[in-house]
């Protein structure tokens, strides 16, 4: 889908007659792939570049005030987040072999286990245990993200075709982006915290796989390779980014979600009330 060829074809011409009077010197603009209906009303987002202000204009052309639409301008870099998630990133997410991965440990588990069975102490059987546990884990949370994937992606093509999102169909959809995160989060927590546990039975299994047991040092070789290809540690630059997720998944905004939108709020084109220019309710109709 070439959202951005198709978006500009949509918006009603007197809408882009106002974001072409508001536009300064040779700036560019760039409409959000869709309108925002919000309170009965449906308005129009847009974004100048290469400073980014925005403006939000109704469907009739006219500029609301500032605060008639902070909402709005709240709820676009969300369509966006949504879009980037569903359309992009889960492209690169889904061509991953993670399924057909953690079942090849599975096969390749339980033929050590038979194999070596009798040599096997109950500490090693439970570490083996924890290795199958995991990976049938990491398979369970991969069918959740693709579950979340799937959802969230018919949500934003009906978006899209319908050009029109409400404020509750940009919150399911950020819902479900936060569903994939989640199970994401997940599988890592899993990994890490089952580490030492595999850890030591793949050391273990070096000193129990008889020398002649050419097929068990295939099979010993290929676990050890998914073993070590698992999260097994923490890097420095990786805990920065696990806060950041964790604020996520608590409904917090991060810092720089926080600097995005005291830019838009701050740079928005949309006039601000004077006193005395409001109807009663702090809206006023156009301008």
């Amino acid at each position: 889908m070439n959202i951005k060829k198709s978006v500009k074809k949509r918006v009603p011409d007197k809408v882009i007659q106002t974001v072409e009077r508001y536009k300064r010197r040779k700036e560019k603009y760039h409409f959000l792939p869709c309108g925002i209906e919000y309170r009965g009303e449906t308005y129009y987002y847009v974004e100048y570049y290469p400073n980014g202000n925005p403006l939000v204009v109704r469907g009739d052309g006219t500029v609301p005030y500032f605060d008639e639409v902070k909402k709005v301008i709240e709820l676009a870099p969300l369509v966006t987040s949504v879009k980037n998630r569903f359309y992009y990133k889960a492209k690169h997410l889904l061509r991953t072999r993670t399924t057909q991965s953690y079942r090849h440990i599975l096969s390749l588990l339980e033929k050590i286990e038979q194999e070596l069975q009798y040599r096997l102490s109950p500490e090693l059987r439970e570490d083996l245990e924890t290795f199958r546990q995991v990976s049938k884990f990491q398979i369970e949370k991969r069918r959740e993200m693709e579950d979340a994937i799937a959802k969230g992606k018919a949500l934003l093509d009906k978006v899209f075709q319908d050009f029109r999102a409400t404020e509750e169909e940009i919150k399911e959809m950020r819902k479900l982006q936060l569903q994939v995160v989640q199970a994401m989060y997940d599988r890592n927590q899993a990994q890490l915290q089952s580490f030492e546990k595999r850890e030591r039975l793949m050391r273990a299994l070096v000193r129990y796989i008889p020398p002649w047991k050419i097929l068990t040092w295939m099979r010993y070789l290929m676990l050890l390779f998914y073993h070590r290809n698992m999260m097994n540690q923490i890097r420095p630059e990786d805990k920065r980014l696990i806060q950041q997720i964790e604020r996520s998944l608590q409904g917090k905004y991060q810092d720089s979600d926080l600097a995005i939108y005291n830019h838009l709020f701050r740079t928005a084109r949309n006039p601000r009330i004077q006193k005395g220019d409001d109807d009663g309710n702090g809206f006023k109709r156009g301008i």
